[in-house]
């Protein structure tokens, strides 16, 4: 497990790079829905999202991906670490939510577009979930004995 001095430290970096990455990613697929902007323009990723629920109505390009990035990824991602950053309470549950949507965004992604980095994000979101439960209860500790 990550020791305790580096547990917020985790949570800021994890969460800053999944917060930019899901407003970087998902506005080059809303402005550009046809992937070029993301080098996906070829048609073979578009392809392999037609396994998803819905395509036909979802995707038949990359603007409702870009929008489910924006919304699971990128805004709770920021939201998090500058909760974090500022000690904004309560920035342990706003972590924490966006910890679980990266998972489901994982876990969605993994049973209908499985690839090996998804599995990676997934522990990260699980540790992160992990980080956030340790540090609630060694607040609560500190508060109980003051």
């Amino acid at each position: 497990m990550i020791p305790e001095k580096w547990r917020r430290p985790f949570l800021i970096a994890t969460n800053a790079f999944n917060g930019a990455a899901g407003i970087v990613c998902g506005l080059l697929f809303i402005l550009a829905p046809d992937g070029r902007l993301m080098g996906a323009g070829d048609g073979r990723l578009l392809e392999m999202v037609q396994n998803f629920p819905f395509p036909h109505v979802f995707f038949q390009d990359f603007r409702w991906i870009g929008i489910a990035m924006l919304l699971a990824l990128g805004i709770p991602g920021t939201a998090a670490t500058v909760a974090l950053l500022r000690r904004i309470e309560p920035q342990y549950l706003i972590a924490y939510t966006s910890s679980r949507l990266l998972f489901l965004f994982c876990l969605v992604e993994v049973i209908f577009l499985p690839n090996p980095l998804v599995i990676v994000f997934m522990i990260i979101a699980v540790v992160q979930t992990v980080c956030i439960m340790h540090i609630v209860k060694e607040e609560k500790a500190r508060k109980k004995h003051t």
